[in-house]
């Protein structure tokens, strides 16, 4: 519409100028005073309905007021005529060559021929025209109108711009470009704007064939005569698959190698990457865990569950790989630094994500092979080309034993002789307590050791066939005097937790070449032999009947024996018992003789027994019927004994009186004499014996006899003393008391002692009022 539009202002045009010429001839010839002419043209030249107005302008001061006229065509109108002619013909011609591309429209340009004899052709071999060249263009007609592509020397072929949606990707392969280096697969990648500019494409050395870049969500406007474009899928990983990635083109790998080492691409997403930074042809270490991928699948074959099955794959091989609870894998490489010959595992290595991450692992000089390293329990993402895993249970030690490990890996121990470090080869010094561990098997034997006593039992008694003893007979034994007979013996013995180690070092863990038990190899190789040797040997120094009754001492002494063997096993021999000893039949014809006898002789002395029991019985019921009467006289004695300690308890306790009643006389005596003197008291004492005489109240003296004069001043107060105190005697008081207590109403100066008593025993002065002496004890008499 735009392009008609365009043409038909463009002859409107032609024709104004053209009259514009024819008319001023005629002006000119007609009126000579006019001297210009102007044409308006209306503002808007699309509407080509305005009018032409025609202004014609004299010299100054003239005017044209007659009517114009036409005259006859000029030289000016013949080439007024051929210019409009001219225009009409190139604006019908003009209309031909314009094209107008929609929006959603891409122009394919093709040129059938070119009339420039001196443009060069298409060389050959190339199918894209860069310099105006015959055949296809490489540029491109964008939406909008495009003039001079005429139909006779043109085609335009319009195409819908390619669209590329979330679920999918576009591959291209270029129809034109350089050719790719002998081996190479794919073009580089080169600026030209996701191939929608050709001419940048093959400026820049594009490559004919398939590209590495891709087509990504989004609208595209490419030349097709120059690129083919087709759709692929995203990929797609579920949750709990991988997908496995073989690339199609890459460096090779060395002979050694067998997957493709990991490159920055991007997880392949990036194809210009993967190839720069060494990509590697052929199957790949790394994987696809869950997600959407646009990736080449040119250059890389994508497998996952959904088509494992068509590359000899079975679909759980590309599953998230899950070690269940409980349990722990143990992993084998396929790929690594081979394992040195004296090792049966590859050594730990540092931080490659439980094998998920090969690349580091490889890296870090991991070894293909088995592998010392286990995965715990969980979800992993291994590459099934990578590794392979086995899994096996926790290694579980019961209660009542611990584990003793012997390793196979690790590195040589200092002591060559004896148990070793943990983490050296060897059998470790420090055992497993009871409980579930993390143990590579592959790599480490566990040998269960029980800390509990273990009885032994070496007879001919049915046994279940897991016993440690079941292969353990009665011993068969040849006495000194040549009789054959059999003995049960029964050991017991114990492995304390700590010696368990070195038990195992120095028993082993074989017997007969098969992996067995560590206490049955202890039976085997040591307690047996000791067992056995020394009761024949202790046999064959003994009669058969000595033998039998000195069984106590053969016990002690093969306890002993056996002890001392099973200390250097560092195994403890905790008791050892004599069962029964199963003798000739002479032998124990004999033996059943002699225990008649002694059972006879038994009965008898049984019967003296019973005998002297009775007689004790008669006796005891004897006393029983005089119980009462000797009962009687046991508790009349009883009673006089307790009388008489009673009655010697009394004297005791009266002595004990007297003379604290003594001591205190002598203690008033001798302080009274210390204050009226001796005279005094002598003169006091001759007072006591007038006491026996009835004397007046009245005292008459002759103070010129001699004497001390205190007599004379003292009497008439004693008088009455010795008066009230006969009268105090009629009251039943003694007269020592009645003296004490006139001495105590009287005042110091005139207190006396009182009287005392001699013992007709012992001579002792008593205190008046004591019954019995203060010395002897004996009866007092007046």
């Amino acid at each position: 519409m735009k392009a008609k539009l365009f043409v038909g202002l463009l002859v409107k045009s032609a024709m104004a100028l053209g009259s514009i010429v024819i008319m001023s001839q005629y002006i000119d010839s007609v009126n000579p005073r006019l001297t210009t002419a102007s044409v308006e043209q209306p503002p808007n030249l699309l509407f080509v309905q305005t009018p032409t107005t025609v202004s014609l302008q004299t010299s100054p001061g003239n005017s044209i007021n007659q009517p114009m006229r036409t005259a006859g065509i000029s030289l000016g109108g013949t080439f007024a005529i051929f210019l409009v002619f001219g225009v009409v013909v190139f604006a019908v011609i003009s209309s031909r060559g314009v094209v107008v591309i929609a929006n959603d429209e891409v122009g394919i340009v093709i040129k059938k021929f070119n009339l420039n004899p001196f443009s060069p052709k298409l060389p050959a071999g190339q199918l894209i025209a860069f310099k105006e060249e015959a055949g296809p263009q490489a540029k491109i007609l964008t939406p909008g109108s495009h003039w001079g592509y005429f139909p006779w020397m043109y085609t335009i072929r319009k195409e819908k711009p390619i669209k590329v949606y979330s679920d999918a990707i576009g591959l291209v392969v270029a129809k034109d470009g350089a050719s790719m280096s002998p081996g190479q697969l794919f073009g580089r990648v080169v600026e030209c704007n996701n191939f929608q500019d050709a001419g940048a494409f093959i400026e820049n050395g594009g490559h004919k064939g398939k590209q590495l870049a891709i087509l990504t969500t989004g609208t595209y406007r490419i030349n097709t005569e120059l690129f083919h474009i087709y759709k692929k899928p995203v990929i797609n990983i579920p949750p709990g698959e991988i997908g496995l990635i073989v690339a199609e083109d890459g460096a090779p790998m060395p002979p050694e190698q067998l997957l493709g080492k990991v490159v920055d691409c991007h997880n392949f997403q990036d194809a210009s990457k993967f190839i720069e930074n060494g990509g590697q042809k052929g199957r790949q270490l790394a994987i696809l865990t869950a997600g959407t991928y646009w990736i080449n699948t040119d250059l890389f074959t994508v497998i996952t569950a959904a088509n494992a099955t068509q590359y000899g794959l079975k679909p759980e091989n590309l599953q998230v790989y899950t070690v269940e609870a409980g349990k722990i894998g143990i992993v084998t490489t396929y790929d690594g630094i081979s394992i040195e010959s004296d090792e049966i595992a590859g050594s730990p290595v540092a931080d490659h994500g439980n094998f998920q991450n090969g690349q580091k692992f490889l890296d870090g000089g991991g070894r293909k092979g088995l592998q010392q390293e286990v995965l715990p329990p969980g979800s992993w993402n291994l590459n099934p080309w990578f590794a392979k895993v086995e899994q096996v249970e926790l290694t579980d030690v019961p209660v009542g034993t611990v584990g003793v490990i012997i390793s196979h890996v690790g590195k040589p121990p200092e002591n060559k002789a004896g148990v070793v470090e943990r983490g050296c080869k060897g059998v470790w010094n420090t055992p497993l307590p009871p409980g579930k561990h993390v143990i590579n098997t592959k790599v480490m034997n566990v040998e269960i050791v029980p800390t509990l006593p273990i009885a032994l039992d070496w007879s001919n008694k049915k046994k279940p066939p897991t016993n440690y003893d079941a292969n353990l007979h009665a011993i068969q034994l040849r006495s000194k005097d040549g009789f054959c007979f059999d003995i049960e013996v029964t050991q017991v013995i114990r492995v304390a937790e700590e010696n368990a180690p070195t038990m195992i070092y120095r028993v082993g863990n074989n017997v007969g070449g098969s992996g067995s038990n560590s206490i049955k190899a202890l039976i085997v190789k040591v307690l047996q032999p000791a067992v056995s040797n020394y009761f024949c040997n202790s046999a064959q120094n003994s009669e058969a009947l000595d033998f039998l009754d000195k069984r106590s001492d053969q016990q002690r002494q093969a306890k002993d024996y056996i002890k001392s063997a099973l200390s250097d096993f560092a195994v403890e021999a905790v008791d050892t018992l004599i069962g029964e000893i199963d003798l000739p039949e002479q032998l124990e014809k004999i033996l059943t003789d002699r225990k008649i006898a002694q059972e006879m002789r038994i009965t008898i002395q049984a019967e003296r027994e019973t005998e002297k029991e009775l007689q004790n019985l008669e006796y005891e019921k004897a006393v029983t019927k005089k119980q009462a009467d000797l009962v009687k006289a046991q508790e009349d004695v009883k009673i006089a004994e307790l009388n008489a300690i009673a009655a010697k308890y009394g004297i005791e306790v009266e002595v004990g009186r007297v003379r604290q009643l003594r001591e205190i006389d002598l203690l008033i005596l001798k302080e009274t004499i210390d204050i009226i003197g001796r005279e005094g008291w002598l003169d006091i004492e001759k007072l006591k014996e007038l006491v026996k005489l009835k004397l007046p109240e009245v005292w008459v003296s002759n103070s010129h006899d001699g004497g001390s004069g205190l007599i004379d001043a003292v009497m008439p107060q004693v008088l009455r003393t010795l008066r009230t105190s006969t009268i105090g005697s009629n009251n039943g008081l003694s007269t020592a008391h009645q003296g004490h207590q006139t001495l105590e109403t009287s005042s110091p100066s005139t207190a006396l002692p009182q009287g005392y008593v001699i013992c007709t025993h012992c001579e002792t002065k008593n205190p008046l009022g004591n019954n019995f002496c203060s010395k002897c004890g004996k009866p007092l008499t007046s």
